[in-house]
């Protein structure tokens, strides 16, 4: 059920202002909840053993929470802070007859709490109160379909800093979409990369030799040269299947020894690392299983670690013949990171003669085309 938060001045037993707050609450707003389906929930009626924590878990888990602002209670002013900034969906009133009376000794409403206008309600006659309920009805019923409105517009990094949540910050559908989402890790500079691509664009060079890949590329060779840490894992048959398809060309694959160098037989990057770091390619093992499960088709990943501790993630995963992608951040994405640096050193390394066969077998294919159309 949905639930409708009260936050008063709540005073002494029989106190002037428990008596107002325990009368607004029974002849006004729960008629309203039950007509609406809220169930209605404040501090002193809770049943919990820890006051504060059932109030803190009343503001943070209340759709909509109601606060009454007479007579300046601290702990209404202060629940109320806590609310807006956290959630929104605040409906804040006030007696008319308190702020009157108020008014007239030179005072007036703080500013800040104005950010939610406070509705005026008086009770003491048919028409005043009736006026009141339909105020109250009206409120929740505009609130209930909003998305929350929090005060306080927390960013991505700030939900993962303050919460400590991981945060999915994107998410694209179509043909290289992550190429755009890609290039874009690498504003902040890198502590470690880790790259698990299929077909590896690092190897073949972009297919038909331009676009959103060739832009990856330019960025993640940018970024290679000053980044500490690179783990790359690609697939031999995910390339080999890629340059079998009719319609795929990759006129810059002569020159994958531009990103590449020959470390004793043994495949690595090349960069500019100042600390002469050696990054070398490692391979997915062989795909012996069946049909089901192809390991050029497996998700390919990308993983950036900043200087200052940020990890995300880029997952790009096919459905069916749609490819989705979508980006990551967060403490569960620098475990990710952990575990694929893990997956990263249990894989073989890639040899020079592999790329070099490779590269064989794509000249035959392109002479094969060439022969074809002539």
């Amino acid at each position: 059920m949905k639930t409708l938060g009260i936050i008063c001045p709540l005073g002494e037993e029989k106190s002037q202002t428990r008596i107002r707050s325990d009368d607004v609450m029974k002849s006004i707003i729960i008629p309203i909840a039950e007509e609406l389906g809220y169930s209605v929930q404040r501090a002193d009626q809770m049943s919990g053993s820890d006051v504060m924590a059932d109030i803190i878990a009343m503001i943070k888990e209340s759709d909509i929470v109601i606060a009454d602002l007479t007579d300046f209670n601290p702990n209404v002013f202060y629940e109320l802070g806590l609310r807006q900034a956290n959630k929104g969906k605040c409906i804040n009133i006030v007696s008319d007859e308190w702020l009157s009376e108020f008014e007239k000794s030179g005072h007036k409403m703080p500013f800040d709490i104005t950010y939610y206008r406070a509705h005026r309600y008086k009770t003491g006659t048919f028409e005043s109160a009736n006026n009141f309920r339909e105020f109250i009805k009206k409120r929740i019923k505009n609130l209930e379909n909003k998305s929350c409105e929090p005060c306080i517009k927390l960013t991505d990094d700030d939900m993962m800093t303050i919460y400590g949540t991981t945060v999915v910050t994107d998410f694209r559908k179509g043909t290289k979409n992550h190429y755009r989402l890609a290039k874009d890790l690498f504003s902040e500079p890198c502590k470690s990369i880790f790259l698990m691509q299929r077909s590896s664009s690092l190897v073949l060079n972009a297919e038909q030799g331009w676009g959103d890949e060739a832009l990856f590329i330019k960025s993640i060779k940018e970024a290679m040269d000053k980044c500490g840490e690179f783990y790359h894992i690609i697939s031999l048959e995910g390339i080999e299947a890629h340059f079998n398809r009719s319609n795929s060309v990759f006129p810059n694959f002569k020159n994958f020894s531009n990103n590449l160098e020959n470390v004793d037989g043994i495949v690595a990057l090349k960069n500019k690392n100042p600390s002469n770091a050696e990054f070398f390619l490692r391979k997915l093992p062989k795909d012996n299983r069946n049909d089901y499960f192809k390991l050029d088709r497996q998700a390919r990943v990308l993983i950036t670690e900043t200087l200052s501790g940020k990890t995300t993630a880029i997952i790009v995963q096919n459905l069916g013949k749609d490819q989705t992608s979508f980006q990551i951040t967060g403490p569960n994405a620098k475990l990710y990171l952990k575990e694929c640096i893990e997956f990263y050193n249990s894989c073989e390394y890639v040899y020079w003669n592999e790329i070099s066969d490779l590269y064989s077998k794509y000249q035959n294919i392109e002479k094969r085309r060439v022969q074809t159309l002539e």
